[in-house]
């Protein structure tokens, strides 16, 4: 009676597809949060004026954001390269 072989290979991952699985995942995250909320968003501003709302929104995300810069080390300083673009971009 022959053992059956158990096939002991592992699956590897490259780093490149690991950072294109890794981002899929946040922007299906990100697609189902938004999704979720979006509707909620017309009842908070019956009740809340919306620029009151997007201040309180924005204060924890700029704080969250600055938090996350310094643990890994990220400066957020824009390069003045790409200043003019993103100025001209902003109105778009």
């Amino acid at each position: 009676m022959k053992k059956n072989k158990i096939n002991t290979n592992k699956i590897t991952i490259s780093s490149e597809d690991f950072k294109r699985i890794k981002l899929v995942f946040i922007l299906v995250l990100l697609i189902i949060v938004w999704s979720v909320v979006w509707p909620l968003f017309r009842f908070v501003v019956q009740e809340i004026p919306p620029l009151v709302f997007r201040v309180s929104a924005g204060i924890p995300a700029a704080i969250l954001l600055l938090f996350i810069a310094k643990v890994t080390s990220q400066k957020l300083i824009i390069p003045k390269k790409k200043l003019v673009s993103i100025i001209f971009y902003k109105f778009f």
